[in-house]
């Protein structure tokens, strides 16, 4: 926010972009090191946005985006073929049963496995902390649900109205954050806050 907020100017410039890119390499390099791509995309999209509120033109914007997605489908159609250095076996498995679940199905299990813990939550869940043998949690449907799925434990034991409840928590966060954007004094406020 700092570097973009004193280069606000010449954040259309293409030696800027580079230099933002090379900020943001660094965290992400590391963190992709780990290996982790879904907090390496997070953060990306971050990035991206950042940079979307310090003023980027909509022509780099379009010229990204004609980039950007072409290369994501030359990622997909790597991945089905075994071909993509940059990626682990199970980060290309992810990707595979994202794209086409009904091809990938043995790949996509903890995912419909969330499915069917949200839909079992119903309307007021099955109880916080529950210990019932036929939870999604204490039943190990769910590898890993501490991490991504925590959102499915969630649903499955307070229900729908847990689930509505934390939903406007995140609106109103989100639309907390619009509003301290745009009433900030200045433009690293409103960067920072964007």
């Amino acid at each position: 926010s700092w570097f973009l907020q004193r280069n606000q100017e010449r954040i259309n410039n293409l030696r800027t972009l580079i230099i933002v890119g090379a900020f943001a390499a660094v965290p992400l390099l590391l963190i992709m090191k780990q290996p982790d791509l879904s907090t390496s995309i997070v953060i990306m999209f971050i990035i991206v946005c950042l940079i979307f509120v310090a003023g980027l033109s909509y022509k780099w914007i379009v010229g990204a985006a004609a980039v950007v997605i072409p290369g994501l489908a030359l990622t997909v159609f790597l991945a089905e073929r075994g071909a993509v250095p940059f990626l682990t076996g199970y980060q290309v498995n992810r990707i595979l049963a994202f794209v086409n679940p009904g091809k990938y199905a043995d790949l996509n299990v903890q995912q419909d496995n969330s499915k069917m813990a949200i839909g079992s939550g119903m309307l007021y869940g099955k109880g916080l902390l529950n210990e019932t043998a036929i939870s999604v949690k204490n039943g190990n449907f769910l590898s890993e649900e501490h991490t991504d799925f925590i959102f499915a434990v969630l649903s499955e034991e307070t229900g729908l109205i847990g689930f509505t409840v934390l939903m406007l928590i995140y609106c109103f966060i989100l639309w907390r954050c619009v509003i301290i954007a745009l009433n900030a004094a200045d433009n690293f406020g409103r960067i920072l806050s964007g």
